[in-house]
Protein backbone atom coordinates (compact mmCIF):
# COMPACT_ATOMS: atom_id res chain seq x y z
CA UNK A 1 0.00 0.00 0.00
CA UNK A 2 1.82 3.18 -1.31
CA UNK A 3 2.42 5.56 1.74
CA UNK A 4 0.48 9.29 1.30
CA UNK A 5 2.34 12.46 0.43
CA UNK A 6 1.52 13.57 4.43
CA UNK A 7 2.74 10.18 6.03
CA UNK A 8 6.12 10.29 3.98
CA UNK A 9 6.15 13.75 5.50
CA UNK A 10 5.79 12.63 9.49
CA UNK A 11 8.23 9.51 8.45
CA UNK A 12 10.52 11.77 7.53
CA UNK A 13 10.21 14.34 10.36
CA UNK A 14 10.68 11.26 12.88
CA UNK A 15 13.87 10.08 10.61
CA UNK A 16 15.49 13.06 10.98
CA UNK A 17 14.78 13.46 14.70
CA UNK A 18 16.40 9.97 15.39
CA UNK A 19 19.25 10.73 13.46
CA UNK A 20 20.07 13.82 14.90
CA UNK A 21 19.15 12.39 18.32
CA UNK A 22 21.10 9.62 18.02
CA UNK A 23 25.40 9.15 19.71
CA UNK A 24 28.14 7.04 18.57
CA UNK A 25 30.56 6.28 21.23
CA UNK A 26 33.98 5.03 21.68
CA UNK A 27 33.94 1.93 23.59
CA UNK A 28 35.38 4.13 26.32
CA UNK A 29 33.15 6.59 26.19
CA UNK A 30 29.70 6.59 28.11
CA UNK A 31 26.85 9.55 28.79
CA UNK A 32 25.72 11.15 31.86
CA UNK A 33 21.56 11.80 31.11
CA UNK A 34 20.21 14.69 32.90
CA UNK A 35 17.31 14.32 35.65
CA UNK A 36 14.81 16.18 38.02
CA UNK A 37 16.65 18.10 40.89
CA UNK A 38 20.32 18.03 39.49
CA UNK A 39 20.18 14.85 39.51
CA UNK A 40 21.91 12.33 36.54
CA UNK A 41 21.87 8.90 35.51
CA UNK A 42 24.64 6.56 33.68
CA UNK A 43 23.96 6.16 29.77
CA UNK A 44 26.17 3.39 27.76
CA UNK A 45 25.81 2.38 24.44
CA UNK A 46 24.67 -0.83 22.55
CA UNK A 47 28.16 -3.11 23.22
CA UNK A 48 26.74 -5.99 21.72
CA UNK A 49 25.90 -4.11 18.57
CA UNK A 50 28.35 -1.94 16.96
CA UNK A 51 28.49 0.43 13.60
CA UNK A 52 32.11 1.46 12.52
CA UNK A 53 33.60 0.27 15.86
CA UNK A 54 31.20 2.75 17.74
CA UNK A 55 28.63 2.18 20.56
CA UNK A 56 24.90 3.30 19.16
CA UNK A 57 23.20 5.38 22.26
CA UNK A 58 19.83 6.78 21.57
CA UNK A 59 18.69 8.93 24.26
CA UNK A 60 14.85 9.09 25.37
CA UNK A 61 13.35 10.36 22.40
CA UNK A 62 10.37 11.85 24.44
CA UNK A 63 12.44 14.11 27.29
CA UNK A 64 14.36 15.96 24.64
CA UNK A 65 14.81 18.43 27.12
CA UNK A 66 17.21 16.40 28.94
CA UNK A 67 21.11 17.36 28.66
CA UNK A 68 23.67 14.91 27.74
CA UNK A 69 27.10 14.71 28.77
CA UNK A 70 29.71 13.05 26.87
CA UNK A 71 32.21 11.27 29.51
CA UNK A 72 35.34 9.34 28.82
CA UNK A 73 38.05 7.23 30.16
CA UNK A 74 41.25 5.80 29.18
CA UNK A 75 41.46 2.00 29.46
CA UNK A 76 45.05 1.68 30.80
CA UNK A 77 44.50 4.19 33.42
CA UNK A 78 41.24 3.55 34.57
CA UNK A 79 39.33 5.87 37.50
CA UNK A 80 42.39 8.26 37.81
CA UNK A 81 41.69 11.13 40.14
CA UNK A 82 41.23 14.00 38.12
CA UNK A 83 40.79 17.78 38.76
CA UNK A 84 36.94 19.37 38.68
CA UNK A 85 35.99 21.13 35.54
CA UNK A 86 33.27 24.29 35.92
CA UNK A 87 29.69 22.91 36.50
CA UNK A 88 28.32 22.26 32.61
CA UNK A 89 26.49 25.04 31.20
CA UNK A 90 22.92 24.02 30.25
CA UNK A 91 20.12 25.44 28.76
CA UNK A 92 17.50 27.88 30.14
CA UNK A 93 13.82 26.84 31.04
CA UNK A 94 12.66 28.26 27.61
CA UNK A 95 14.96 26.31 25.60
CA UNK A 96 14.07 23.50 27.55
CA UNK A 97 9.96 24.50 26.97
CA UNK A 98 10.20 24.90 22.89
CA UNK A 99 11.89 21.66 22.95
CA UNK A 100 8.75 20.22 24.80
CA UNK A 101 6.79 22.28 22.47
CA UNK A 102 8.31 21.15 19.28
CA UNK A 103 7.69 17.88 20.07
CA UNK A 104 4.13 17.98 20.67
CA UNK A 105 3.71 20.53 17.33
CA UNK A 106 5.32 17.97 15.13
CA UNK A 107 4.88 14.52 16.32
CA UNK A 108 0.95 15.43 17.98
CA UNK A 109 -0.25 18.21 16.10
CA UNK A 110 0.85 18.14 13.17
CA UNK A 111 -0.45 13.79 12.73
CA UNK A 112 -3.72 15.47 13.74
CA UNK A 113 -4.41 18.30 11.15
CA UNK A 114 -3.02 16.23 8.64
CA UNK A 115 -5.13 12.95 9.55
CA UNK A 116 -8.01 13.64 12.02
CA UNK A 117 -8.94 17.56 11.58
CA UNK A 118 -8.07 17.66 7.65
CA UNK A 119 -8.71 21.06 8.11
CA UNK A 120 -6.40 23.79 5.79
CA UNK A 121 -7.01 26.62 8.62
CA UNK A 122 -5.16 24.10 11.30
CA UNK A 123 -3.12 23.31 8.92
CA UNK A 124 -1.15 26.35 8.27
CA UNK A 125 -1.53 27.24 11.96
CA UNK A 126 0.43 24.12 12.84
CA UNK A 127 3.05 24.70 10.40
CA UNK A 128 2.92 28.24 11.27
CA UNK A 129 3.14 27.55 15.04
CA UNK A 130 6.15 25.08 14.24
CA UNK A 131 8.68 27.74 12.54
CA UNK A 132 7.15 30.32 15.34
CA UNK A 133 8.51 28.14 18.02
CA UNK A 134 11.95 27.69 15.91
CA UNK A 135 12.55 31.11 15.03
CA UNK A 136 11.56 31.81 18.96
CA UNK A 137 14.79 29.08 19.43
CA UNK A 138 16.99 30.97 17.41
CA UNK A 139 16.29 33.95 19.42
CA UNK A 140 16.67 32.53 22.67
CA UNK A 141 20.00 31.28 21.63
CA UNK A 142 20.86 34.35 20.68
CA UNK A 143 19.47 36.17 24.00
CA UNK A 144 21.86 33.46 25.76
CA UNK A 145 24.66 32.70 23.81
CA UNK A 146 27.00 34.30 26.43
CA UNK A 147 25.79 31.97 29.48
CA UNK A 148 25.94 29.00 27.30
CA UNK A 149 29.78 29.73 25.31
CA UNK A 150 28.19 30.32 21.99
CA UNK A 151 30.48 32.73 19.63
CA UNK A 152 27.81 34.66 17.01
CA UNK A 153 29.10 32.34 14.34
CA UNK A 154 28.49 29.49 16.48
CA UNK A 155 24.84 30.91 17.68
CA UNK A 156 23.85 31.59 14.10
CA UNK A 157 25.00 28.27 12.85
CA UNK A 158 22.38 26.44 15.56
CA UNK A 159 20.03 29.07 15.08
CA UNK A 160 19.62 28.57 11.07
CA UNK A 161 19.57 24.67 11.80
CA UNK A 162 16.59 24.58 14.16
CA UNK A 163 14.73 26.83 11.49
CA UNK A 164 15.99 25.15 7.93
CA UNK A 165 14.94 21.64 9.79
CA UNK A 166 12.43 21.91 12.47
CA UNK A 167 13.21 17.99 13.67
CA UNK A 168 16.93 19.12 14.15
CA UNK A 169 15.37 21.80 16.75
CA UNK A 170 13.77 19.62 19.11
CA UNK A 171 17.52 18.60 20.68
CA UNK A 172 18.35 22.23 20.74
CA UNK A 173 18.82 21.21 24.93
CA UNK A 174 21.07 18.47 24.00
CA UNK A 175 23.01 19.78 21.41
CA UNK A 176 24.15 22.55 23.53
CA UNK A 177 24.93 20.28 26.47
CA UNK A 178 27.33 18.11 24.00
CA UNK A 179 29.68 21.27 23.60
CA UNK A 180 30.57 21.05 27.04
CA UNK A 181 33.70 19.52 27.41
CA UNK A 182 34.06 15.97 28.11
CA UNK A 183 34.17 14.69 31.41
CA UNK A 184 36.02 12.32 32.97
CA UNK A 185 34.82 9.13 34.26
CA UNK A 186 35.85 9.52 37.83
CA UNK A 187 34.58 12.66 38.09
CA UNK A 188 31.10 11.67 36.56
CA UNK A 189 30.94 9.05 39.03
CA UNK A 190 31.00 11.58 42.17
CA UNK A 191 27.76 12.74 40.42
CA UNK A 192 26.04 8.67 40.43
CA UNK A 193 26.83 7.61 44.12
CA UNK A 194 23.78 5.25 43.86
CA UNK A 195 25.29 4.15 39.93
CA UNK A 196 28.78 3.21 40.63
CA UNK A 197 29.13 -0.55 40.49
CA UNK A 198 26.39 -0.72 37.81
CA UNK A 199 28.67 1.75 35.76
CA UNK A 200 32.15 -0.29 36.95
CA UNK A 201 30.41 -3.29 35.32
CA UNK A 202 30.14 -1.61 32.01
CA UNK A 203 33.32 -0.45 31.92
CA UNK A 204 34.66 -3.52 33.12
CA UNK A 205 32.45 -5.36 29.95
CA UNK A 206 34.47 -3.17 27.41
CA UNK A 207 37.74 -2.89 29.30
CA UNK A 208 37.72 -6.92 28.86
CA UNK A 209 37.28 -6.84 25.06
CA UNK A 210 40.09 -4.58 24.84
CA UNK A 211 42.19 -7.35 27.13
CA UNK A 212 40.75 -9.92 24.64
CA UNK A 213 42.27 -8.36 21.56
CA UNK A 214 45.65 -6.95 23.38
CA UNK A 215 48.98 -9.13 22.90
CA UNK A 216 49.57 -11.57 25.57
CA UNK A 217 52.52 -10.30 28.06
CA UNK A 218 52.61 -6.77 26.41
CA UNK A 219 53.04 -4.09 28.58
CA UNK A 220 50.12 -2.53 27.61
CA UNK A 221 48.38 -6.35 28.80
CA UNK A 222 49.59 -5.42 32.31
CA UNK A 223 48.24 -2.08 32.63
CA UNK A 224 44.78 -2.96 31.47
CA UNK A 225 45.02 -6.41 33.78
CA UNK A 226 45.41 -3.78 36.46
CA UNK A 227 42.88 -1.78 35.77
CA UNK A 228 40.42 -4.30 35.78
CA UNK A 229 41.41 -5.47 39.29
CA UNK A 230 39.96 -2.13 40.36
CA UNK A 231 37.23 -2.46 38.47
CA UNK A 232 36.12 -5.71 40.06
CA UNK A 233 33.31 -5.49 42.25
CA UNK A 234 34.64 -6.03 46.05
CA UNK A 235 33.08 -8.57 48.22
Amino acid sequence: MPISAEGALLLLALVLYVFDSALLLQSNEWALEGLRGGQWRARFGLQSWKLGGREPLLPNLLMPWRPLLRVGWRFDEGLSAVASLPEPKTASAALKLTAALLLLLIFIALPLALFVYPLLTLKISVVAAIYASCLFNGLLLWRERAQLGLSKADCAKLGIECIACPPFAINIVRKLSLRFPMLDAAQALRLLPDQAAFVREQMLVRLREQIDFEAEGSPRMARLLNVAATLEPTT
